[in-house]
């Protein structure tokens, strides 16, 4: 397939009839990377069906058009339905996405962090290696929140660290995710490397978690993980 099948394809694009764009994009695909240059305008078109039709089309190219969705980044306009697609990629898209953060704005840096957080179990390592730098981590820490039960046990290991910014934002993404996070989050007590982190989290939930703190202390062996549970039943109490 040449330029001027690319060509069709983008005007069929265009067509007010859903089953000849639909066509179109199927043609697109498979036309693959030649057609991404074409259609990266597109996105921008203010004819809504024809910015979701290239949007489609790119996303079923796939991985060739990962960077020229990430440099429309750069576009207020486009970016938007940009991070949807990659999105929809999943983790092939993950290491272009953190590369860009590093000469990105605040806006787009958090446009980044919810595209990551979107994409779920797979983000879940990258977005804790960026808990670890000071630039990025507030916006890790929102998004490992988000995604919720699948970064447990992710968030929970790197409670490990003793540096308190960290931890700090460890214990905020825990207490986005809540409940399910309580149960782990106290047999982490039990871990000696762990403990100060975990409590931090728990304190961090507040009085939602008096509850399970009191019923762990009813049945709690050992004495030093006692004295942790009553020191973060006194600590929530007192705020």
């Amino acid at each position: 397939m040449g330029k001027q099948d690319i060509e069709r394809a983008i005007e069929a694009l265009k067509h007010p009839n859903r089953g000849i764009r639909v066509e179109a994009i199927r043609v697109l695909i498979a036309i693959g990377e030649p057609a991404i240059k074409p259609l990266i305008p597109l996105l921008n078109d203010p004819e809504h069906t024809i910015a979701v039709g290239a949007a489609a089309a790119l996303g079923g190219i796939g991985e060739p058009a990962i960077k020229p969705l990430i440099d429309e980044f750069d576009d207020p306009e486009t970016r938007n339905l940009c991070a949807a697609v990659l999105a929809m990629m999943g983790e092939p898209a993950i290491p272009a996405l953190i590369e860009k953060m590093k000469d990105a704005d605040k806006d787009v840096m958090n446009l980044i962090a919810r595209t990551l957080e979107r994409m779920g179990e797979p983000a879940v390592n990258p977005l804790i290696e960026l808990l670890h730098d000071s630039t990025y981590r507030s916006f890790a820490a929102f998004s490992l929140g988000e995604i919720g039960v699948p970064a447990i046990p992710a968030l929970i290991e790197t409670l490990r660290s003793e540096d308190k910014e960290i931890l700090a934002h460890c214990a905020t993404a825990l207490g986005l995710i809540g409940a399910p996070a309580v149960t782990p989050l106290l047999q982490a007590l039990h871990d000696q490397d762990l403990q100060v982190g975990a409590a931090l989290a728990l304190i961090h939930m507040g009085d939602s978690v008096i509850a399970a703190l009191n019923n762990a202390l009813e049945s709690e062996k050992d004495e030093v993980v006692s004295k942790v549970i009553k020191h973060i039943i006194r600590k929530i109490e007192q705020e």
